[in-house]
């Protein structure tokens, strides 16, 4: 072996942004978030998620207030569908298309001020926005998964994570957070001011009948009837953002068998700031382990 530098090798990998993720069938499946995020309606405010839609051509729902107030839905199409904001009588249609099969990061944003303009960004992208006269509006009670109050127009696909903030975000807020796990209450600076985290499930439990709101306690309930109506726990398929490992290797020349030494060059990544454990926090981890307790006590049932 000649002694020298060979060119680097990059390597990459992928990973799960979080276990879990819940399945909704289209024809009976919802989660139901019974209380209200925030005491009052709200000028500004920013909705995330991240969706796969099986079936492009059913129309289905996202969030939506059970008095009406606030819907926002995938409206079905051939060969893709559309996202809606339903404001009462009012329906505004985004341009972006969502096809089936593929996972869709979405940050929705409503401000009253200014322009009156309800913004989107699809994976990280601005699309273009919308404008309209505003009102401020309450977020919850409400369904996701389902039209608030009729149990309609269910969603056919996986969602992995559902967030609100008060406050708009908008632009590096958006790369920012698009992979980013969030616990307990939190507050970050936005472009156009404050953003305070109002509701956060991350649909990644795994079992239950509850989606735990790390926020606060808008805990959602999985509806739709008996089990094999309900939303369905499964494995997570979002991957994130390859990490890159680069390999450089070397050789060193010298009396005897050759040595080989092999680099391993990480890139910088920034740090996260993970938050002391919260009341609510450690309720929910009290919660899960006595589910893993109980099923480790449980007798096996097995064939005699």
């Amino acid at each position: 072996m000649a002694a020298g530098l060979i060119a680097p090798v990059t390597i990459a990998r992928t990973a799960p942004l979080t276990r879990m993720m819940l399945g909704f069938n289209g024809t009976s499946s919802y989660l139901t978030a019974p209380q209200l995020l925030i005491g009052q309606p709200l000028a500004q405010f920013s909705f995330e998620t991240w969706v796969n839609l099986a079936d492009a051509a059913k129309s289905g729902t996202l969030w939506s207030n059970n008095d009406g107030s606030l819907s926002l839905q995938f409206l079905g199409g051939t060969p893709a569908a559309k996202l809606q904001i339903v404001m009462g009588t009012t329906t505004l249609t985004f341009g972006y298309s969502f096809s089936a099969g593929e996972w869709y990061y979405i940050v929705v944003s409503y401000d009253t001020t200014g322009d009156q303009t309800i913004g989107l960004w699809v994976n990280a992208a601005p699309q273009v926005p919308l404008t309209h006269d505003l009102s401020p509006l309450s977020l919850g009670p409400a369904r996701i998964g389902a039209a608030g109050g009729s149990a309609s127009l269910f969603l056919d696909g996986a969602i992995g994570m559902v967030r609100f903030w008060k406050g708009i975000v908008y632009g590096q807020n958006v790369a920012e957070l698009q992979y980013m796990t969030l616990w307990g209450p939190t507050t970050m600076t936005g472009a156009f001011g404050e953003m305070v985290l109002i509701g956060n499930w991350h649909c990644d439990e795994g079992y239950g009948d509850i989606a735990f709101d790390y926020s606060g306690d808008a805990d959602a309930s999985l509806g739709g009837g008996n089990p094999l109506a309900k939303p369905r726990w499964e494995v997570s398929t979002i991957l994130k953002p390859p990490d890159f490992i680069t390999l450089e290797t070397l050789t060193t020349p010298g009396p005897g068998p050759e040595q080989l030494k092999i680099r391993m060059a990480f890139p910088p990544r920034a740090a996260l700031e993970i938050p002391a454990a919260t009341p609510r926090m450690q309720q929910h981890t009290a919660k899960k382990e006595q589910v893993e307790a109980t099923r480790k006590r449980a007798p096996s049932k097995k064939k005699r």
